[in-house]
């Protein structure tokens, strides 16, 4: 599903919208992936655990971009 995340640009705070991609694993852990940014996934013991991990998984991506002076979505 798609969803809209408010993250901390700076001194700003900037709307974005991810798609993000839920699934289970073999040993039943949920695993979520942002596609839209390269290598940004996590996972957690249920979909809200996981959920609440990806949306800090997105916020760490964003923010190693800005402070690399990159844009935060390429």
């Amino acid at each position: 599903p798609t969803r809209w995340y408010h993250l901390w640009e700076g001194s700003q705070m900037k709307e974005y919208r991810f798609t993000v991609v839920y699934g289970t694993d073999e040993d039943g852990r949920v695993l979520a992936i942002c596609p839209a940014l390269q290598g940004c996934y996590s996972d957690g013991a249920t979909e809200e655990e996981a959920r609440a991990n990806i949306r800090e998984a997105i916020q760490a991506h964003i923010e190693s971009r800005l402070a690399r002076g990159e844009r935060a979505i390429a």
